[in-house]
């Protein structure tokens, strides 16, 4: 079995109930325990952080890292929202960013639809 040093978990808490929600923090924080693992952990649940109590916490905007701190910024992230982190850092928050749209790229084309497009326009 590998064991590698760094492993990054995607939510793993979406969708767990709250006895679920222990026995997943609880074998997180024996594997990295037990290991020494370290462990890059998404989620946008506190009881989950409260759970497996973070040493770090890194907030990402836009892919960038723009903020890091310990346990207590994802304390506080919960209790005031991302909106002093936007002022006080001079961010512009992602949903107030416009986003110019691409068009679609195709490769090749639908027979079928291009069949009912060319009969609807008859």
């Amino acid at each position: 079995m590998l064991r590698p040093s760094l492993s990054m978990l995607d939510e793993i808490d979406s969708g767990l109930d709250v006895d679920a929600m222990h026995i997943v923090a609880n074998a997180i924080n024996n594997l990295r325990a037990e290991t020494g693992m370290s462990l890059m952990i998404v989620s946008h649940y506190d009881r989950f952080f409260e759970l497996i109590e973070p040493q770090y916490t890194h907030v990402l905007v836009d892919g960038k890292v723009v903020l890091e701190g310990d346990g207590q910024l994802a304390r506080k992230i919960d209790t005031e929202g991302y909106d002093w982190i936007y002022a006080e850092y001079g961010i512009e928050a992602p949903h107030e960013k416009k986003v110019a749209r691409r068009p679609a790229n195709t490769i090749g084309s639908c027979a079928v639809r291009t069949a009912a497009e060319a009969e609807a326009k008859k």
